[in-house]
């Protein structure tokens, strides 16, 4: 295994590079299972965040220190508007939401009575865990 850097502001992380990669496929399938839609950035956002905390869970400890800078530096943007877009995909997710009860699956009780939407850490761990504990 090799072990790399990550160019962040504190240097936080130390990412695990493997030939295992999970496959990002089924994270594209979940994303639109759920009702993200793939025509906005924040779907693109996602997956990449995705693939990072699954490269190192460290990640879901620090997302706006850390997990928000790196992606907006693989997409030539802002940690804000990478914040912004995320936020709108699972927004747009509960609009678009078709299947309940898988949502339900995905992310139990971890969702906001007065908001009735995840927040983007909990959208980002929720998925997380499911991915790792049911495609490994």
């Amino acid at each position: 295994m090799n072990q790399e850097a990550l160019d962040t502001q504190n240097n936080y992380f130390v990412t695990l590079q493997t030939t295992d990669a999970y496959d990002l496929a089924r994270v594209h399938k979940l994303l639109l299972a759920i009702g993200v839609p793939p025509n906005i950035y924040g779907y693109s956002y996602i997956i990449r965040s995705i693939e990072l905390i699954l490269s190192n869970p460290e990640y879901m400890h620090y997302i706006t220190k850390g997990l928000y800078i790196d992606v907006a530096k693989d997409f030539h943007a802002t940690p804000s508007r990478v914040e912004r877009a995320i936020r709108h995909a699972i927004n747009a997710a509960w609009m678009n939401n078709y299947d309940e009860e898988f949502m339900k699956t995905i992310f139990q009780n971890c969702i906001r009575p007065n908001k009735k939407v995840p927040s983007n850490s909990v959208f980002l761990s929720r998925l997380y865990y499911y991915i790792t504990n049911n495609y490994q």
